[in-house]
């Protein structure tokens, strides 16, 4: 069994990074609020914790749920992303893996989902990592960072997978290449 997780990544953008910061934070409260948590102070035990810093190369904000994470709620996360794409006006990614095995990366801006990234086999009737969208590696190229081209992106996504650990590429290794790409420190895009 590999591993799974599941995390959004907000596009800082033009913006401060500290008002950025603080816009995500905004945005994660309401959007909590909206579900009918609220704030607690730091001494209680909280039902469900949310964590989010500016990524290494300070163009991302990362944000950790650990209650989509454990029970993969694909629908909120994308909610999520929704939710603070639309609220800094800039784009937001959601990466997820399940198992090592499925890998999606899916795209948003003030408008919702415009892209996404499925690999692996679809995996039963909730919709999980079903591709609602067909790949279109062009949405993604206006956040490919320094030479990074589509064609890398399109290589790194669909590079296949050899039987032999030697040519194994697992989709955490996937999704964090295609996020290196994109600007979003490897680790970070792959912990859960």
């Amino acid at each position: 069994m590999g591993s799974s997780f599941a995390n959004v990544h907000v596009r800082i953008g033009a913006r401060d990074p500290e008002v950025a910061l603080e816009q995500v934070s905004a945005g994660i409260v309401d959007w909590l609020e909206q579900r009918g948590f609220g704030l607690i102070d730091t001494q209680s035990e909280a039902d469900r914790t949310v964590t989010f810093g500016i990524d290494p190369g300070g163009l991302w904000i990362n944000v950790y749920d650990e209650t989509t994470d454990i029970y993969g709620d694909h629908g909120a996360m994308g909610s999520l992303a929704a939710a603070l794409a639309s609220r800094g006006e800039s784009y937001a990614i959601v990466t997820r893996v399940f198992d090592s095995d499925l890998a999606w990366l899916a795209l948003f801006d003030a408008a919702g989902q415009i892209a996404e990234l499925v690999h692996g086999e679809e995996m039963d009737e909730s919709g999980q990592f079903v591709a609602k969208l067909p790949p279109d590696y062009d949405r993604w190229a206006s956040l490919l960072m320094g030479d990074a081209s589509v064609e890398d992106l399109r290589r790194i996504w669909t590079a296949r997978s050899g039987d032999t650990a030697e040519s194994y590429v697992s989709a955490d290794d996937r999704a964090a290449d295609a996020c290196q790409l994109l600007g979003i420190e490897g680790l970070r895009a792959t912990t859960g």
